[in-house]
């Protein structure tokens, strides 16, 4: 595997991949992520930047010449030798060699990625999931048994406001609730309650309604579409894609 990107950007991509941010930890948020690996898998026209749990899986889609190959890194270890200049990546025999300004830093793969089987499950239902490919598509298909019917356009710049509006209540609890012409981004807690409407577009499929706990705000600023796809059935998995990114989570059961 080889290719070469831009350290800023690559910085951005791990940012996007971790998903770090705040989290729903009962009777209120921590900051959490996901596991400290990045599962990287190259084609000759795209690369493909991987992370996931058992209740998540989230990829990023950098399109360029590489040569093809995958790799597993940790993403501490990524992110230390990472400058705000061109890079060279690449990875053979279990190692990894950067090539940063006039530095070669070589360091080890990840021998065995902890959830690695989420990836290897689910990316060939995700990998190329954009949000124009759900617009287009009748039915979304994301899991071998799972397919989702309601799907719709949202501005990104309201969507994160909306969200970000809504982390202040404090729980990080998200009601989705889509009437197929606006979506309710809404939190509350015994004391307190937001809600936003957004304007929805290009919607197909029945109302639906989920609740999440994922820091879509803090996500979404570091991509760099206007517009999210948003696919979802009653509380069923959700699933947020733009051309760059595409995230599978599961829903949060509300009592």
């Amino acid at each position: 595997m080889k290719f070469n990107i831009n350290g800023k950007l690559l910085k951005d991509i791990v940012r996007i991949v971790s998903l770090k941010g705040k989290y729903n930890s009962g009777f209120g948020n921590k900051v959490e992520e996901l596991p400290n690996q990045i599962f990287i898998r190259a084609t000759e026209d795209m690369v493909y930047f991987y992370n996931g749990n058992p209740g998540t899986f989230v990829v990023y889609r950098y399109e360029t010449e590489a040569e093809p190959g995958i790799c597993c890194v940790q993403t501490n270890v990524l992110l230390n030798y990472i400058a705000n200049e061109d890079t060279t990546f690449s990875c053979k025999n279990g190692k990894v060699v950067m090539l940063v300004g006039d530095s070669i830093i070589t360091y080890p793969t990840v021998f065995r990625s902890e959830h690695l089987n989420i990836v290897t499950k689910l990316q060939d239902y995700l990998s190329n999931l954009t949000a124009s490919e759900i617009i287009k598509r009748d039915k979304i298909r994301v899991t071998p048994k799972l397919e989702l019917g309601s799907k719709f356009l949202v501005s990104k710049t309201q969507l994160i406001s909306a969200m970000d509006m809504a982390e202040r209540v404090g729980n990080c609890v998200y009601k989705l609730d889509w009437d197929t012409e606006t979506l309710e981004v809404s939190s509350k807690t015994n004391t307190s309650e937001v809600s936003t409407e957004i304007m929805t577009s290009k919607g197909a499929g029945m109302p639906s309604t989920v609740n999440i706990s994922l820091p879509v705000g803090a996500i979404l600023k570091h991509v760099d579409d206007v517009r999210v796809a948003l696919c979802y059935d009653d509380e069923r998995p959700l699933i947020i894609a733009t051309e760059e990114v595409t995230i599978l989570r599961a829903p949060r059961e509300v009592r």
